[in-house]
C-alpha cells in the first residue's frame, strides 16, 4: 500500500479540521443531535405502534425525550451567549475604526499616456455619413 507524503496527509488533516469547525460554527452539531434523539424516538415508538403513529409521535412536539429538551436547551443557552459577544465585538470594531484619517491631495503630476491619447483622438470626431434610416 502506497502511504501520501506528509505534506498531503497533513493538507488533509487541515482540510477536515477546517470543515469540522465550519460546521460547528454553523450550528450543524444540533441538528445531527437532533437528527439522533428522533431517530431514537422513532426506534422507541415503533416499537408501541405502527410507522404511522411512530411519526406522528415523533414529529408532533408533544413527546420530547430527554436528548430533545438537552438539544433545545443548548441551543437555546448558545442563542443568549452569543448576543453579549456580538455587543462587544462591535464595540471593539467601533474601538479599532475610529482612527484619525488624513486626506491627501492627489499629486499636481499628470500622468500621460500619449500613445493611448493619440489612438483615441480619431473617436471623438462625428462620421463622415449620416446612420442609415429604418
Amino acid at each position: 500500500m502506497i502511504h501520501p507524503a506528509p505534506s498531503a496527509l497533513c493538507f488533509r488533516i487541515a482540510r477536515r479540521c477546517v470543515v469540522l469547525l465550519v460546521c460547528f460554527s454553523l450550528g450543524m452539531h444540533w441538528a445531527v443531535l437532533q437528527g439522533v434523539a428522533w431517530t431514537g424516538m422513532f426506534v422507541a415508538n415503533l416499537k408501541e405502534g405502527s410507522v404511522t403513529e411512530a411519526v406522528e409521535k415523533t414529529f408532533d412536539g408533544e413527546h420530547p425525550c430527554p436528548l430533545c429538551l438537552a438539544v433545545k436547551e443548548g441551543q437555546k443557552k448558545e442563542k443568549d451567549d452569543s448576543k453579549p459577544l456580538t455587543v462587544k465585538l462591535v464595540k471593539k470594531f467601533e474601538a479599532v475604526l475610529v482612527v484619525e484619517t488624513r486626506l491627501m491631495a492627489p499629486s499636481a503630476q499628470i500622468r500621460s499616456f500619449p500613445w493611448l491619447v493619440s489612438s483615441f483622438e480619431g473617436w471623438s470626431e462625428r462620421p463622415s455619413m449620416p446612420p442609415p434610416r429604418v
